[in-house]
C-alpha cells in the first residue's frame, strides 16, 4: 500500500502544480490569431516542464548530502511550497496576479516566473522513485490543459475566483502531502 501510494503522490502533485499556469493564461486573448494564441499557451506548459525537468536533474546533483533527512526535506519543501501557493490565492482574487499577455517576451517571462514552485518540486521528487517520462508527460499535458481553460474563460470576476479557488485547493492539498512524507518510510 505504502508504495502505491509513493508512486501516486508525484502524479497528484505535478497535476496540482500545473494549475499555476490558469491565472497566467487568463491574460492571453483567444480572440487573436490561432498562433498569437497557440504559442504562450505552449510557451506556459513548456516552462512547467523545462523548469521541473530542470529541478530534478539538478537535484540528482546535490539532494542527495540531504538523503539522510528525506521525510523532513520532504515536508519542509512542499509544506513552503503549499502555503506559498495559498497566500498566492489571495492575490489572485484580488487580480494582482493576471496579466495582459500580449506580448512574447511577458509571456516567457510570466511562465518562468510561475513555474519557480515547479522547479523546487523537481528538486524535491529526486527523493522519489518515479518513473519521470510518465510524471513530466502527464506534468505537460495538465499544463496545457490548464492553459487552454485559462484562454478559452472570459477574464472577469467569476474567472479570478475560481483560479483562486483552483491555487487554494492545491495549496491545501500539498499541504496535506507534505505531512504524508513525514510518516512515508524513506
Amino acid at each position: 500500500m505504502s508504495e502505491i501510494m509513493l508512486s501516486l503522490v508525484p502524479l497528484v502533485l505535478v497535476v496540482l502544480l500545473s494549475f499555476q499556469v490558469f491565472p497566467v493564461a487568463l491574460g492571453i486573448s483567444g480572440k487573436e490569431s490561432l498562433k498569437n494564441t497557440v504559442f504562450p499557451i505552449v510557451i506556459l506548459a513548456l516552462s512547467q516542464t523545462v523548469l521541473f525537468l530542470a529541478g530534478y536533474y539538478l537535484g540528482g546533483k546535490f539532494m542527495y548530502l540531504l538523503r539522510g533527512y528525506t521525510s523532513t526535506v520532504l515536508f519542509i519543501g512542499f509544506f513552503i511550497i503549499g502555503i506559498r501557493m495559498f497566500m498566492e490565492a489571495f492575490k489572485i482574487r484580488k487580480g494582482e496576479r493576471t496579466y495582459e499577455l500580449n506580448d512574447q517576451r511577458k509571456v516567457l517571462l510570466a511562465a518562468t516566473a510561475q513555474a519557480v514552485n515547479t522547479f523546487l518540486a523537481g528538486l524535491l521528487l529526486y527523493f522519489i522513485p518515479l518513473n519521470i517520462v510518465t510524471v513530466t508527460a502527464l506534468l505537460f499535458a495538465a499544463s496545457l490543459v490548464m492553459a487552454v481553460g485559462g484562454v478559452v474563460v472570459v477574464p472577469g470576476k467569476q474567472s479570478l475566483s475560481f483560479a483562486s479557488l483552483l491555487y487554494l485547493i492545491s495549496g491545501i492539498l500539498i499541504i496535506v502531502s507534505s505531512v504524508y512524507f513525514i510518516f512515508a518510510a524513506f
